[in-house]
């Protein structure tokens, strides 16, 4: 029997299992660090509903109501309250992705501002006009 054949043999055998482990290995990692940027940007577009919904709050409890709110600081996004053809939206951009969430007041009734993480912010309604401003630290 040729020693040379069986060694060559085993040889492509085992570099075979050993792709195969590696790209099984690559694949799971993959898909891990895929599913850790997915609940990073739904964690970003919570802040983005919460701001929202603060916003249709003071916007529904009338003239002279106000509430501050704080963003969290854990991740790196930008929060937009801006005219989107007309209706005013809240727009969370994250890692190249953007959430919208609409909002109740019409845009004429509402400021537009950039947020960002770790800072406070004053909303309120002064006679149906929603006015946002940066709480000094």
């Amino acid at each position: 029997m040729d020693q040379r054949g069986v060694l060559s043999t085993d040889f492509l055998l085992a570099t075979l299992i050993l792709l195969i482990i590696i790209s099984g290995i690559i694949g799971f990692v993959s898909t891990g660090i895929d599913s850790a940027k997915s609940t990073e940007f739904a964690k970003a577009k919570m802040v983005g509903e919460n701001v929202a919904r603060s916003i249709n709050m003071v916007y529904a409890q009338g003239s002279g109501d106000e509430l501050n709110i704080t963003l969290p600081g854990d991740l790196n996004y930008e929060i937009k309250i801006i005219n989107l053809n007309g209706k005013v939206a809240v727009v969370v951009k994250y890692n190249n992705k953007e959430s919208i969430s609409y909002l109740i007041p019409k845009a004429d009734n509402i400021d537009t501002i950039t947020m960002k993480p770790n800072e406070t912010y004053n909303i309120c309604n002064e006679d149906g006009i929603i006015k946002i401003r940066k709480v000094a630290p």
